[in-house]
């Protein structure tokens, strides 16, 4: 099945035909992490998306901190994010945080499930 979009219509951005994007995955909250989340910050991409395995810990404050500025900021910014399964399902993750994360992203019952994959729309 094909998708066709329009994402400057799609995100407001008719008159600008720039669009940046930033895509991450694996990131966890040691230096590293947080280094590429401040840097994606100061990009002010129109669209984050986290693609899975985002703290590597059960307490997800050292992801959801750092992403607040760009999940609630005045530029625009939107973000999507993957649960991956160190988020859910293993010694990182567990029931807590995945609701944790559902709650936090607002993601419905009915998502799309690939493995150990949880696409999550956020915008």
């Amino acid at each position: 099945m094909l998708l066709s979009l329009n994402l400057f219509e799609a995100f407001g951005q008719v008159e600008n035909k720039t669009f940046n994007i930033a895509a991450v995955g694996d990131l966890g909250c040691g230096d590293n992490g947080q280094k590429t989340i401040s840097s994606i910050q100061n990009t002010k991409p129109n669209l984050a998306i986290f693609l899975g395995d985002l703290a590597y810990t059960s307490d997800l404050r050292c992801f959801f901190t750092p992403t607040n500025n760009l999940e609630n900021n005045n530029i625009g910014s939107h973000v999507l994010a993957a649960i991956g399964n160190h988020d859910i399902d293993s010694s990182d993750g567990n029931k807590v945080t995945k609701k944790e994360l559902m709650d936090h992203y607002k993601i419905p019952l009915q998502v799309i499930i690939v493995k150990h994959l949880i696409m999550v729309k956020s915008l």
